[in-house]
């Protein structure tokens, strides 16, 4: 949400055009979080904010300024797994990763659905 995408942009201090994506993206996967059907308790805002922390530092390790470019899916996906593995907790019942749902939110986002996460 725009609240969520506030607080986001408030807490970590990421700007320009690939900070907006990384917000942008870090509140969509964090919320499916919440809503898949194998996590008991997804994350809260802060595993988003935590996100973009770990990408924008990622970003300057690897040298990805395009938020559109090559890199940034899987620097993105790198940023998921370390940021938001631990703030999930699965249904007991599911036979499943933390990890694999990671994956799963991760290519819904960024390969199913790629329009979502584009401009525009």
């Amino acid at each position: 949400t725009a609240d969520e995408e506030r607080i986001v942009a408030l807490r970590s201090g990421a700007s320009g055009a690939l900070g907006e994506r990384m917000i942008g993206d870090a509140v969509a996967v964090t919320r499916a979080t919440r809503t898949h059907p194998d996590v008991r308790q997804g994350s809260s805002v802060r595993g988003a904010i935590d996100t973009v922390l770990v990408a924008g530092r990622l970003a300057e390790l690897r040298g990805v300024e395009d938020p559109y470019g090559q890199g940034y899916p899987e620097l993105f996906y790198d940023a998921m797994i370390v940021a938001l593995s631990g703030r999930i907790h699965l249904d007991e019942a599911a036979e499943t990763t933390a990890e694999a749902v990671l994956r799963e939110i991760w290519e819904d986002r960024f390969v199913l659905e790629p329009h979502k996460a584009a401009p525009g």
